[in-house]
């Protein structure tokens, strides 16, 4: 797997530090300032100095500049490292236009290796409902439109179109027999929903999909909600991309005391930042409920804060298989949250900044490794689930025996444990840890 996933993993984001702007006498004590600000103009220079400033690895100021000539404020930021970027006022409207219900499929999109993948299924949509595609397929083609070569934004736009219509879907499966198969999905009404819950049995489920500003807070109100007899808690982080980091740390105190660790977010500059679990209102109590934490290949950056700092304290099981690998904190200038006089230097458009690396709570790092569950665990083919069942040896075999009251027959209990291994292996396992955490497995 490639280390970036385009547009798929979002940063881990920071507030931006408070705006000063340069003056004329901090100009003349700034040489950088004095040779190129004539040249670079307000907005640029400005840019290019929380660059030189903040930027997690220190970039000669010069080496910037040289960029900016070659290609303007976007070259620049080839400099970088994938997080890092500007966006184009044009491209932010793209971006939260893509967040309003539309037309689609139900398919998550993630870029590895110039190929793009099936993230995830919406659940509820037309791809998860064909029972065809699974996470890790490859797109191919969107009608007679190959991919190859092509970005997952342009092949989002392709995929995309008005409710009722259909979309043809050529893709690729390793291991599979044949290799590629093509699919016709009638479009629906995709809402972006990143919460939701349910319950089965006695185990509360929550799937959350992106750190957004408030979830923290609708996660708390979701479990208080659950019902009297729910006795343990699966979250499901799986293909989470990331999001806000202030959310990631609120997240986690709900489960923590007060006094543990959450993560150590440390600059160029060596400067450390604790954050531990105080930052839970006084007014919330903190929720004991057994709990496991499902994780996957596309679960990054928050998602990945919040599952070691709950593996590091023993609060929580985590199950599915080594995660991403981003621990790196974004500052965000004007993205998520208008800043006044960054708002006026950069006339809608926003950027982002890499700041600082972050460090789990027992001082080891993500970057590039990712969380390491307690569990691994793979979801496997449903197929392998019916060959267990067709089982060729076994009492019904034998010729002439007597035959049972229930041979052959399934309980109502019996058949849904087996529809939920054959959908979701990794959750089945989680409900069953949960169930042995909680005293409450079958004997």
């Amino acid at each position: 797997m490639s280390k970036l996933f385009v547009i798929l993993f979002l940063a881990l984001f920071a507030s931006a530090p408070a705006y000063s702007a340069v003056t004329e006498e901090e100009c003349s004590k700034d040489s950088d300032c004095v040779k190129y600000y004539a040249e670079l103009g307000n907005a640029n220079f400005e840019i290019l100095r929380e660059i030189r400033n903040l930027y997690v690895d220190a970039i000669d100021f010069e080496k910037l500049v040289s960029e900016f000539r070659n290609g303007g404020i976007k070259q620049v930021f080839s400099l970088l490292d994938p997080h890092s970027e500007y966006v184009t006022a044009a491209e932010l409207a793209k971006k939260n236009e893509s967040r309003k219900p539309f037309g689609g499929v139900g398919i998550a999109m993630g870029e590895s290796d110039k190929k793009i993948m099936v993230a995830g299924l919406i659940e509820g949509g037309p791809a998860i409902k064909s029972g065809k595609i699974k996470k890790g397929d490859i797109i191919l083609a969107v009608g007679e439109k190959s991919t190859e070569g092509v970005s997952r934004d342009t092949v989002v736009g392709w995929i995309r179109g008005g409710v009722g219509t259909d979309v043809v879907l050529k893709f690729g499966r390793e291991g599979a027999v044949p290799p590629e198969f093509t699919v016709t999905l009638r479009r629906e009404l995709i809402e972006h929903r990143i919460l939701t819950s349910k319950v089965f049995g006695d185990a509360g489920y929550i799937n959350l999909r992106e750190f957004r500003a408030g979830v923290s807070s609708e996660i708390y109100e979701i479990i208080s909600a659950f019902p009297k007899n729910v006795t343990g808690l699966v979250l499901d982080l799986r293909g989470n991309p990331g999001g806000l980091l202030t959310e990631a740390n609120r997240l986690s105190s709900i489960f923590l005391e007060r006094t543990k660790l959450i993560e150590k977010i440390v600059t160029r500059k060596r400067v450390e930042q604790n954050f531990a679990a105080g930052s839970r209102s006084v007014f919330r109590e903190q929720i004991k409920l057994p709990l496991i934490v499902l994780v996957d290949e596309f679960s990054a950056s928050a998602s990945e804060i919040v599952a070691a700092a709950l593996q590091d304290n023993r609060r929580a099981v985590i199950v599915g298989v080594p995660t991403f690998g981003k621990a790196l904190v974004q500052s965000t200038y004007n993205c998520y949250v208008e800043d006044p006089d960054w708002k006026v230097i950069l006339q809608g458009d926003c950027f982002q900044i890499t700041t600082g690396r972050i460090y789990r709570p027992n001082g080891r790092t993500l970057q590039g490794k990712g969380a390491f569950p307690d569990i691994i665990m793979v979801n496997g083919e449903a197929e392998d689930i019916e060959k267990m069942l067709d089982r060729k040896i076994s009492e019904s075999t034998l010729k002439g025996h007597f035959k049972g009251d229930e041979e052959g027959m399934l309980t109502q209990d019996e058949k849904a444990k087996l529809d939920l291994l054959k959908e979701d292996r990794q959750l089945y396992v989680a409900l069953e840890i949960l169930k042995i955490m909680s005293g409450k497995a079958g004997l």
